[in-house]
């Protein structure tokens, strides 16, 4: 390419690079016909995702230039690479990337929450963020110091009153002095509000397994969900071990086929591997080593709108073994296609008479009984 009339460059590109070992995923630029490569930007070893910008204005006043994608992966995942795109930089370009307002609320204020980006070359110092939801702007400055490629996290100071059952249309704006591209400026948002803000509870479903093939790993799932139980927040979090069966070996006598499918078969979302965490029936979570990975996936959800207070009630007959169950909803606002699911777990389940209950444990020798929930 030849890059000797421009000022100034931006590459762009969107990808997906996961990670299993230790793979090379750089992208680099020649000037001298591949002799020589310098380095745009260099992946590491963490999985990175979306669209991807990188300025490139150190290679203008060239007239032959190459960019490459260098990958190399010994028993790994992917790197994956689509809509390359090579441009005229903008001097001064703010983004609005994101909002970060809810779908339903409950009546009384609402904030207006975003992120922005600066996609220009030069750093920004300020700019106003205005919202309107037909009732007039509402604007404030913020003071910041972006340089490019830098995001910023903003909440506007002016909340939006909101009335029960009143659906708001927001527009968002970012507004920067000598902003070269007004197309990404702006984002919209609609917001319901309900009668009343309902009690949520984050549902976290652990992907453990009973079978001897793989249930060795699942005090894996155990020492991740015992992070959340230990917490203050527990008053706001349900937990469900799910057991399987798959492959050989011991069958797992807390295995529940219907239950199990319900999971790994889910038209939504659904686990894709042994073990895992199901959070919400929103987003599949793997365990990992992360400490604290598992109050990251509760406060990722934790502000949700929960549509109903959904009280129970039991009645528990222990002369004939017999379990009554019955709810009382109160919904906030109009639903449909709705699901009710009960679902009831038992707390430390052994028998150390029934080999159905016995698994190995990878991180400890020989067998050992799981109590599990």
């Amino acid at each position: 390419m030849d890059f000797s009339s421009y000022s100034s460059l931006l590459l762009e590109f969107n990808h997906s690079f996961e990670v299993w070992g230790n793979p090379v995923a750089r992208v680099e630029a020649s000037i001298d016909s591949g002799t020589t490569w310098t380095l745009i930007h260099d992946y590491g070893t963490n999985n990175n995702y979306g669209h991807q910008i990188h300025n490139i204005s150190s290679l203008v006043g060239n007239s032959s230039v190459q960019i490459r994608f260098h990958y190399e992966g010994d028993y790994d995942w992917w790197w994956a690479i689509d809509d390359v795109v090579i441009k005229q930089a903008n001097s001064v370009d703010m983004e609005m990337s994101s909002l970060n307002i809810p779908d339903y609320g409950g009546p009384g204020t609402s904030n207006v929450k975003g992120v922005v980006t600066n996609l220009g070359v030069n750093a920004i110092t300020s700019f106003d963020i205005v919202w309107n939801d037909g009732s007039g702007p509402q604007s404030e400055t913020f003071n910041v110091n972006l340089g490019f490629n830098q995001s910023y996290n903003f909440t506007h100071s002016t909340t939006i009153q909101t009335n029960s059952l009143q659906t708001y249309n927001i527009n968002v704006e970012v507004v920067a002095s000598g902003d070269a591209d007004s197309t990404n400026n702006s984002l919209s948002h609609t917001l319901n509000v309900g009668t009343f803000l309902p009690f949520k509870k984050v549902l976290f479903e652990d992907q453990t397994i009973g079978a001897n093939d793989f249930g060795f790993y699942s005090p894996r799932g155990i020492v991740r969900l015992e992070e959340v139980m230990l917490t203050s927040s527990i008053d706001s979090i349900e937990i469900i071990s799910v057991h399987g069966n798959t492959g050989s070996g011991t069958s797992d006598a807390m295995y529940n086929m219907n239950y199990q499918s319900s999971c790994f078969n889910n038209a939504f979302v659904s686990a894709n591997a042994w073990p895992q965490n199901i959070i919400d029936r929103k987003t599949v979570a793997n365990y990992g080593n992360v400490v604290g990975a598992s109050m990251a996936d509760f406060n990722n959800y934790k502000n949700d709108f929960g549509y109903a207070d959904i009280d129970v009630y039991a009645n528990y007959d222990s002369s004939n073994r017999e379990l009554n169950v019955s709810t009382d909803l109160k919904f906030a606002i109009s639903c449909s296609n709705l699901n009710l699911a009960l679902v009831i777990t038992e707390d430390s389940v052994h028998d150390d008479t029934d080999m159905g209950y016995s698994q190995s444990n990878a991180y400890y020798l020989g067998n050992t009984q799981m109590a599990t929930t």
